[in-house]
């Protein structure tokens, strides 16, 4: 079996895949404040015997559910002795798009606060309000999950909007595959990420 697990973009969601990549099982979800609890029954419904894949997007993102998700993700790669593939949102977006023809040049994420994450060319910072309404885009931008009021910060922009619920745990998984696993996940909730 193989396990992925997204606590950054909205929804939600996890999933256990066979070993020829088809859906088990999948679970999306919206009340972040129950996520550890959804996960550890998801996984205890299922009770895995063995999983040959663990990966997760890695942030940003609410900071406790980044840290379920670390707890849970490094908890089952040191119980069935893997390491786990991981990416960060932006990136993942950035491969998702490529992989299904279009190109773009900015990603903008929500910051859950007055401000957004700005990420081009693989750079991610975090602009405050204020630096956020000045900044000048010309170029193509994707939003994710970025509410109405920020929206306007980027009006001159070429926006692209994808609902990230259109984003399926098999995208994810053909995107976490291509990375090169790791001995431990590391949540992005800071930059650079923070080690536990």
């Amino acid at each position: 079996m193989k396990f992925i697990l997204n606590t950054s973009l909205d929804p939600h969601f996890c999933a256990l895949l066979n070993e020829e990549d088809g859906i088990i099982d999948q679970l999306i979800w919206d009340d972040r404040r129950k996520t550890g609890k959804i996960v550890w029954d998801f996984l205890a419904k299922h009770q895995p015997t063995d999983l040959s894949f663990i990966g997760g997007i890695t942030g940003p993102g609410g900071f406790t559910n980044l840290r379920v998700s670390s707890s849970i993700l490094n908890a089952l790669a040191e119980k069935f002795t893997q390491q786990v593939h991981m990416i960060r949102a932006d990136k993942f977006i950035h491969h998702y798009l490529e992989q299904n023809g279009t190109k773009i040049d900015i990603v903008i994420l929500n910051s859950f606060s007055d401000g957004v994450f700005f990420s081009q060319n693989g750079f991610l910072k975090r602009l405050k309000g204020a630096e956020a309404a000045s900044l000048s885009v010309g170029k193509s931008v994707f939003l994710a999950g970025v509410p109405e009021d920020k929206q306007a910060f980027f009006t001159e922009s070429k926006i692209i909007k994808l609902p990230t619920t259109s984003i399926q745990p098999q995208d994810l998984y053909t995107v976490l595959k291509l990375q090169t696993p790791v001995p431990q996940f590391v949540p992005d909730y800071e930059f650079p990420a923070v080690v536990n």
